[in-house]
């Protein structure tokens, strides 16, 4: 007989992919952001990618999550994918590997089938460039093939060529802290948290909204 543990206000899969001297260095965002969720009433896990062969096993095996191992219930929470690596307005890297925009919305086509988690997924970009993704049209033209799909309800990307380590840090923190008081139902709300994050963490974040009406990724940015 299961028991039931108090319902998570999130749940977040942290995916890092540093390089070596990051490590070394310390400049990460895994280990921080896993605490900080967790502080504020998530749950969370977190992996490493030194590869795109990682990258979409990993994504493979988030896919086979099920409900009916939740001993929390909480079946209308949905799932953050944090992706944090090196970047470029062209794609990200795992590892050695680059791995261009349009390579990286079809790795996580698995992540668009979650059939047994019904609350589905929002995907999070933290790297250089993110702001010039085209994982959205990627998205978006799988969806016109396979109607089965589920595209993630937001991709959330840092906004500029450089990213701060500690800037976007303190970014996604406020954000899913946001998140986790008011949910994601009501992009008005989702839209000042980013407005107000510009403020604090002295950068940008992009959203894409997947509108179900019309099929596709509409774009907000905090003026």
């Amino acid at each position: 007989m299961k028991s039931l543990m108090e319902k998570p206000k999130g749940r977040i899969v942290l995916l890092e992919s540093p390089n070596p001297m990051d490590l070394l260095q310390g400049r990460t965002e895994i280990q921080t952001l896993a605490a900080a969720c967790r502080l504020i009433g998530y749950e969370a896990v977190s992996f490493s990618i030194r590869s795109r062969r990682e990258f979409i096993e990993t994504c493979q095996y988030l896919s086979t999550i099920e409900t009916n191992h939740d001993s929390t219930n909480a079946k209308d929470v949905p799932l953050f994918v944090h992706i944090s690596s090196h970047g470029n307005d062209e794609g990200l890297a795992f590892g050695k590997d680059s791995v261009n925009w349009e390579e990286l919305s079809k790795d996580i086509e698995p992540l668009c089938n979650l059939d047994d988690y019904p609350a589905g997924f929002i995907l999070s970009i933290s790297a250089c460039g993110a702001g010039e993704q085209k994982v959205t049209r990627g998205l978006s033209a799988a969806f016109k093939k396979r109607k089965s799909l589920r595209p993630p309800h937001y991709l959330v990307v840092t906004d500029g060529e450089y990213v701060l380590w500690d800037a976007a840090t303190v970014a996604w923190v406020a954000l899913y802290h946001h998140v986790g008081k008011v949910g994601i139902k009501d992009k008005v709300k989702i839209q000042k948290a980013i407005g107000a994050i510009k403020t604090v963490a002295d950068m940008s974040l992009l959203y894409f909204r997947w509108d179900q009406k019309q099929k596709k990724y509409l774009r907000f940015q905090a003026k």
